[in-house]
């Protein structure tokens, strides 16, 4: 017997970490469950989000109540159980008497993220929920800390990739050019910027030929391709790449993959299932210590971490990534 459930995805046609970790589950759940997808968008333009923080509790809240429930683009279904995958869309719902998952992914549970009218009726929800599931053991303690929950409240759920889709390229070897990729939305937290002088700063070291491979869309998209164009670099830009596309051709071209993220006060990186993306298709990475990332990326197995502010020390991490050759692809591709 089949059960229904209700998908709560946060912005559901992204490209993001949190829609693919979200999609990616549907397969395993086709023969028990009925899934309906369900869109939800943060209730709050940044402008009225600044007015809210400054105002009294009683008028924040209300702000928030009347923009939260219009957010659904979907109308939620009947079911037997909600899955949110942004703790902001459990608190438009829950207390409607249908069972709930919420799954906590970083940025959403970072302190100076969540507006303080709210910490209270977030315990609440999280308090209330069937189970409550974390993307990394920073997230966890985050969840923890923030909204003083014990540890037992929280589960720690690590994302994976399918190793059917994802496979490494054939032949393997290091070829005469360094083929270097990054895949991520193009905003300043992502650091793409730094990359991009990081392998300035290794071609100038290395008499090897290097090519950028860029897949990715945003806010910093031009500031990112006028970066390319001055680097002298070789360089590819996908735009935003389909999934077939990045699986098949992009993943499998590499031999180093590169993000390196900062931590910002009020963004980070819960995990990173592009790590594992990457390492599933024989690709080592290179990545900052930064948010839940040390649960994707494990140092000198399945690639290096290099200072996100250093792009020296990215570069030379790119280069002992590369240099260490087969070893590496295939501790990462194992691990």
């Amino acid at each position: 017997m089949t059960f229904r459930c209700a998908y709560y995805v946060p912005y559901l046609e992204g490209q993001g970490g949190v829609q693919q970790y979200a999609k990616a589950q549907l397969p395993f759940l086709a023969d028990d469950a009925e899934v309906t997808l369900v869109d939800w968008q943060y209730p709050l333009d940044r402008w009225t989000e600044a007015l809210v923080r400054v105002t009294p509790r009683r008028v924040s809240r209300a702000v928030w109540t009347r923009n939260f429930r219009g957010r659904f683009s979907t109308p939620p279904p009947e079911v037997d159980v909600e899955h949110y995958w942004q703790i902001g869309a459990a608190a438009a719902r829950a207390g409607l008497d249908v069972p709930y998952v919420v799954t906590c992914h970083g940025a959403d549970v970072l302190p100076s993220a969540v507006l303080p009218a709210f910490r209270e009726r977030f315990r609440e929800v999280l308090l209330g929920a069937g189970a409550v599931t974390a993307n990394s053991a920073f997230t966890k303690r985050l969840v923890e800390t923030t909204f003083a929950l014990p540890s037992s409240a929280v589960r720690l759920m690590l994302p994976g990739v399918d190793t059917g889709r994802f496979r490494p390229r054939q032949g393997g070897g290091v070829r005469r050019t360094w083929r270097v990729g990054t895949l991520c939305r193009l905003e300043p937290r992502k650091n793409v910027l730094t990359v991009i002088e990081a392998l300035r700063w290794l071609q100038r070291h290395t008499t090897t030929r290097i090519e950028y491979v860029l897949a990715g869309d945003g806010p910093e998209r031009e500031r990112v391709l006028g970066a390319l164009k001055r680097s002298g670099l070789q360089w590819h830009y996908y735009g935003r790449i389909e999934e077939a596309a990045k699986i098949s051709e992009f993943y499998p071209s590499l031999d180093a993959f590169v993000l390196v993220p900062m931590a910002l006060k009020r963004d980070v990186e819960g995990f990173g299932i592009v790590y594992l993306e990457a390492n599933a298709s024989g690709v080592p990475v290179v990545a900052a210590p930064t948010g839940g990332i040390e649960s994707a990326v494990k140092d000198g197995v399945s690639g290096r971490f290099a200072d996100p502010k250093s792009p020296c020390d990215v570069g030379r991490a790119i280069a002992d990534v590369i240099g260490s050759g087969e070893e590496l692809r295939k501790s990462a591709l194992g691990w």
